[in-house]
């Protein structure tokens, strides 16, 4: 019996830098997982695949609402987990 892709797929060829390539070799070998897996895996936390849909739905809401690209909605998320850290005790770094 053929197997068959419970979703459809669809294959794409990317260039990607080489030092960035060598990171997500790295995750990937780290995870366990193959190069393929870890590139989607990135691609579908950056769409926020897998969360519940009204935690997505008020996440983009914000995101449109603050016109930044999902990119830079990462980086401000991010920018503010850092700050909250850094104000932990023994958070500062040097």
């Amino acid at each position: 019996m053929p197997k068959t892709a419970s979703e459809d797929l669809e294959l794409i060829s990317m260039r990607f830098p080489a030092v960035l390539l060598n990171r997500i070799r790295d995750e990937a070998e780290r995870n366990h997982m193959a190069l393929a897996h870890e590139v989607r895996t990135l691609i579908e936390t950056q769409y926020l695949v897998g969360l519940p849909p009204p935690m997505v739905e008020l996440l983009e809401e914000d995101r449109k609402k603050l016109g930044l690209t999902r990119q830079a909605y990462f980086h401000s998320l991010l920018d503010s987990r850092y700050r909250t850290l850094l104000a932990k005790p023994g958070g500062k770094r040097k």
